[in-house]
């Protein structure tokens, strides 16, 4: 299983993905006060996932089943908007086109259209029981 985030791939599809699991911990990030900061935007969000020294920080961690274990993962959200990084660890066990080992990713998505791609794909998945 992957996420894209317009051209961006997280994940690979080389790993088999417990589908239901996968689900609830993308859902966790919408609904779990543990990813809520109302402190977070636009200007500040990319300070929020490492140290004043360039460690990542131990809050805010996910999980997202072993397609995507190369990657360590945090993600915040405010009522407007979701952010995510992504650092592709020093030795992927997975290759990716177009990352490099260390490579790291931040993203921002609004909660609206973030919440209706889950949302989709839980229907998706419903409906093919």
């Amino acid at each position: 299983m992957a996420i894209s985030f317009g051209n961006l791939r997280i994940g690979t599809l080389d790993s088999p993905n417990y589908i239901p699991s996968f689900l609830h911990d993308i859902k966790r990030l919408i609904h779990d006060d543990y990813y809520f900061c109302n402190d977070i935007n636009n200007d500040n969000f990319m300070s929020f996932f490492k140290t004043n020294d360039g460690k990542i920080i131990d809050n805010y961690y996910f999980t997202l089943e072993e397609t995507f274990d190369d990657f360590t993962k945090r993600s915040i959200r405010n009522k407007v908007d979701i952010f995510f990084y992504f650092y592709l660890n020093k030795k992927p066990f997975f290759c990716y086109d177009d990352l490099s080992p260390e490579s790291e990713i931040y993203i921002q998505v609004p909660m609206k259209e973030f919440v209706n791609k889950v949302n989709n794909l839980e229907r998706l998945l419903l409906q093919n029981q």
